[in-house]
């Protein structure tokens, strides 16, 4: 909560400030508070009966709320590719967990291009850049092992 006390970003010198829809109005909290809040209701609304009744159908208020969802778990993303970049690209050079969502977002239409913050050539450039670092340090590592 110290380290980040809200959910700010900077992109091309424009601000962005995420706020906290669990609260009534919307509040600005802890960048961690965002995120634990946005999990947490994110789960409620998908396990919920009335909003998806069906594991196989999904109903137009259904898409409704999906669209909540994305927008507000890629927000979590983004914050950390701009707030705690070494770490996302740790995290993501071996699990592409904001690039497969990413991916489902743009395929169902499930949020503005506009609102996409991470810029579209990071996936190419930077991901194929750690492959290689991971490579080298796991022949480094191999070759310690091996001496």
């Amino acid at each position: 909560r110290d380290t980040d006390p809200a959910m700010r970003i900077v992109v091309d010198g424009e601000e962005y400030a995420f706020l906290c829809s669990g609260f009534v109005p919307p509040l600005e909290v802890s960048a961690i508070d965002y995120m634990i809040n946005t999990i947490a209701h994110s789960t409620s609304i998908l396990n919920h009966g009335g909003y998806f009744p069906s594991r196989v159908v999904i109903n137009d208020n259904s898409k409704k709320q999906l669209k909540v969802i994305a927008r507000r778990v890629y927000r979590i993303f983004a914050f950390c590719f701009y707030k705690h970049k070494t770490e996302f690209e740790a995290f993501e050079a071996t699990h592409y967990l904001c690039q497969r969502l990413s991916t489902l977002i743009k395929s169902y239409k499930l949020m503005s291009s506009k609102l996409f913050l991470i810029p579209n050539d990071y996936w190419s450039e930077s991901l194929d850049v750690l492959k290689k670092k991971k490579k080298k340090k796991k022949k480094k590592k191999k070759k310690k092992m091996d001496a």
